[in-house]
């Protein structure tokens, strides 16, 4: 067998084997947050939010603690936690959802994908349908996705006195580099 032609062969194997899983997961998925008004703009970013994709179901879970959102200003966390989420009250953030496409994890590319899930914040529950992009390669899969929320349908109260300074849809970012899961 000729060099090229078996390193071609052992790379397709390996690429076949590593989506041969059935789960994917990572513990250190991105997801921020930005609202922006005339007055204050606020951001908000966690690295710290657990997520789980099933290959064979498509089922794609995100778990995150409130608590672990980083902002520019110590006030600004203190206040994020304590007047908005009450992290102490609801202290985990969650989507539990099902990417619809019927996706080919064994290729090589980037796959327009749609998830239709329930996000659960601040203890309130709302369906969800969100396009993403879930690329595939040789190292893993790699899910991105930018979408809206609205802090109302989430039971999240802004106070009138600083009605002014956070607006009333944040716009999400995610970004999950998934591994193959392997049992410890």
């Amino acid at each position: 067998m000729k060099p090229k032609l078996f390193f071609a062969a052992l790379a397709a194997l390996s690429i076949t084997s590593m989506f041969s899983q059935d789960i994917f997961t990572t513990s250190n998925a991105k997801v921020s947050f930005y609202s922006k008004t005339p007055i204050q703009d606020i951001d908000g970013t966690s690295n710290k939010v657990a997520t789980v994709l099933n290959n064979t179901t498509k089922q794609v879970y995100f778990k995150i603690q409130n608590t672990t959102f980083q902002f520019r200003e110590k006030l600004m966390q203190e206040h994020f936690n304590e007047n908005y989420m009450e992290s102490d009250k609801f202290p985990v953030s969650d989507f539990n959802g099902k990417i619809l496409e019927d996706i080919d994890f064994a290729k090589n590319g980037n796959h327009k994908v749609t998830i239709v899930g329930v996000l659960n914040i601040h203890g309130k529950k709302k369906e969800y349908k969100i396009a993403g992009t879930l690329s595939s390669n040789e190292n893993g899969l790699v899910l991105t996705s930018d979408f809206k929320i609205k802090l109302a349908d989430h039971g999240v109260e802004i106070p009138t006195v600083v009605f002014t300074k956070i607006a009333e849809q944040l716009e999400i970012k995610i970004t999950a580099n998934y591994k193959p899961y392997k049992k410890v």
